[in-house]
């Protein structure tokens, strides 16, 4: 048998299918085999391969958990011709119930050869009986496979984990484990499980010195020139790992005292401690994409990817690839693999884990991806069926037209163009385009949506400034460069603020002579000038109040816009906010998270010629503020 291409990332561009192969999928749906029961590819991986006739083949595996959670039989296999109807091949790798097993014929074929320390380290990754009420058994989890084609071997990996001789914990041991086999199907033979690489006791960002090398998460990729690498959760789980594996894929090329990251590995710079599991990779155009989820369980949680051009180079994150109803939860599933079709056509794949009621009937989630303006990538949540049809070759396109970064507060689309060129490859072409309605209806740093004539949508962030400014406070008070050229827009415009800084404590201004500015003593800011008015905050802390007051305002109605948006969204779950104006309570519990939000009012002026603005925590979590807009109303 010959391999084609391998869709964890790819081995070169695997064999088309026809737009009239009758394939459906149906999202979160049980899927049976074809003997009627539920497909056991949990945590598991798809590989494309090709049979002796030069016919696409599709092989799936994953973990076994007919018996649940724990007493697993194994990596169970599957092959297909459609992606639809899956074919039953039984168990890739069996787990052992008892040293005994070793006695058995099928085992016996397997590991006859091996001596005695030899089966030890089989026994202990493949033993998953437990051994006491108090020692569970082994392990097996993320099982993923790739071809070496030039020697010939189908390779498993496979996150093992279980107790110790130090520890009867369930996760102590946090090893990769390997196996081969002479056939896509099995039986895989195992060889034994390490612990890959790390980085210096001494590095401030080793979030785990005292046990290093630790694998659980895992996933497989081959490079178009055959360089395999395994990318795996390290570091008590805090730090993703990109390891280089040696020419049989069987071990790391380096070992691991010796290894130099930059060279052997990596460490995506967006998740050094960023507490990051279930990676999923691949390549297209030229650009590999890296897919996590968080670490909440088996409850789902955001995804967020990051994008390369170099795999031990440099990452940079581009945030949740998943959109529409459910994307917080990626559409309620964990990533698993990225299926790559070749000509940029990818499948997401994911596991339904269903908080563990039910491994055995587990769905997999499976949608089209799709790539937008520079390669960026998503999946729609809102996905209820879709067909092979609906898969389309990715070609990098970009709109060369500018988009201003700034608009006024009700303006009607006529701020945005009507046309905008767009280059794809070297032709550039004009589109029409279309904004949403109520696309600069709120304050703030906003995300707006085109949407081209071909239906391809792009995103660009505009700051939208409502008329007659009298203060704009940027609480974070770093000098960025969105609020330098805000300020000119307003300049430009016409508006004239009454403070000629981005923030101080109360007192008067240096330009203005107007007295404003925050009272209280126990907070701070967060944020530096390379970021945005938004996700730089002025935070208080001990649960205090943070006020504003901001005067030397003329008697009437003004409008006054507050942003909020929280950097610390995981040790503050439901963060939220007090606001009152006046004296006046206009919210009881502001949400202040990790999504950018707008509190809108209006406040009446008197003769003191003062707007008060007070935020007091309504959780037991402390409150912070991006911003502050004052307008005439």
């Amino acid at each position: 048998m010959t391999v084609a291409a391998l869709a964890i990332g790819g081995l070169g561009a695997a064999p088309a299918l026809a737009d009239t192969t009758p394939t459906t999928f149906h999202p979160g749906q049980q899927w049976l085999d074809d003997t009627g029961q539920p497909i056991q590819g949990h945590g598991g991986q798809v590989v494309t391969s090709t049979d002796d006739a030069g016919g696409t083949i599709y092989y799936w595996y994953g973990e076994d958990r007919v018996n649940g959670y724990t007493d697993t039989r194994g990596v169970h296999v599957y092959s297909s011709r459609d992606l639809t109807n899956w074919t039953d091949q039984g168990l890739a790798l069996r787990t052992m119930t008892a040293r005994s097993d070793f006695d058995q014929p099928y085992f016996s074929a397997l590991y006859g050869g091996y001596d005695g320390s030899q089966r030890d380290a089989v026994y202990r990754d493949l033993g998953v009986t437990a051994e006491s009420s108090t020692r569970p058994g082994a392990i097996l989890e993320r099982p993923k496979v790739i071809h070496n084609a030039k020697t010939g071997q189908w390779v498993m990996w496979v996150h093992a984990d279980g107790p110790t001789a130090d520890s009867d914990a369930q996760y102590a041991k946090a090893t990769a484990g390997v196996a081969v086999s002479d056939s896509p199907t099995g039986p895989f033979r195992y060889i034994d499980s390490y612990r890959l690489d790390r980085v210096p006791a001494d590095d401030p960002t080793n979030h785990q010195p005292d046990s290093p090398g630790m694998a659980r998460d895992m996933n497989l990729f081959v490079d178009d020139d055959g360089t395999a690498y395994i990318v795996y959760a390290s570091e008590e789980n805090l730090t993703l790992y990109i390891s280089k594996l040696d020419a049989d894929y069987t071990n790391l090329s380096a070992e691991p005292s010796k290894a130099v990251e930059g060279v052997d590995f990596r460490r995506p710079q967006p998740w050094i401690g960023g507490q990051r599991e279930a990676p999923a990779l691949t390549k297209v155009g030229g650009t590999y994409y890296l897919v996590t989820s968080g670490a909440t369980g088996w409850a789902p949680n955001a995804a967020a990817y990051a994008t390369a051009t170099d795999l031990l180079g440099t990452w940079t994150a581009r945030g949740n690839p998943a959109t529409g109803t459910g994307a917080d939860t990626t559409c309620n599933s964990q990533s698993t693999s990225l299926l790559n079709l070749g000509d940029g056509r990818v499948v997401y794949i994911g596991d339904r884990w269903n908080n563990a009621t039910d491994l055995r009937t587990a769905p997999s989630v499976w949608l089209p991806v799709t790539f937008g303006e520079g390669g960026a990538m998503s999946f729609s949540c809102d996905t209820t069926s879709w067909s092979l049809a609906d898969l389309h070759p990715s070609t990098p396109w970009t709109v060369t037209t500018p988009i201003a970064g700034q608009a006024t507060l009700d303006d009607d689309t006529k701020a945005l163009p009507g046309r905008v060129a767009v280059r794809e490859g070297s032709t550039t072409r004009t589109h029409r385009v279309t904004w949403a309605d109520d696309a600069l209806a709120t304050a703030g740093e906003r995300t707006v949506t085109g949407t081209l004539d071909d239906g391809r949508t792009f995103t660009r962030t505009v700051t939208v400034l409502p008329k007659k400014m009298s203060y704009f406070v940027d609480a974070g008070g770093q000098g960025t460069a969105d609020h330098t050229a805000d300020l000119a827009f307003l300049q430009k415009r016409g508006d004239r603020l009454l403070n000629s800084v981005e923030d101080q404590r109360f007192g008067v201004d240096p330009a203005t002579g107007n007295h404003w500015g925050y009272l209280g003593t126990t907070g701070g800011t967060s944020g530096t000038s390379g970021g945005t008015i938004t996700d730089t905050v002025r935070w208080q802390a001990d649960k205090t109040d943070l006020e504003y007051a901001l005067g030397g305002l003329k008697k009437g109605s003004y409008r006054v816009d507050v942003g909020f948006w929280d950097p610390w969204t995981k040790s503050a779950p439901g963060r939220a906010a007090a606001v009152a104006v006046d004296g006046e309570t206009v919210a009881t519990d502001q949400p202040i998270d990790g999504t950018f939000r707008t509190l809108a009012t209006t406040a009446t002026v008197g003769k003191d010629g003062i707007v008060d603005l007070r935020i007091s925590p309504a959780t037991k979590y402390g409150i912070q503020v991006s911003w502050i807009m004052v307008s005439k109303g």
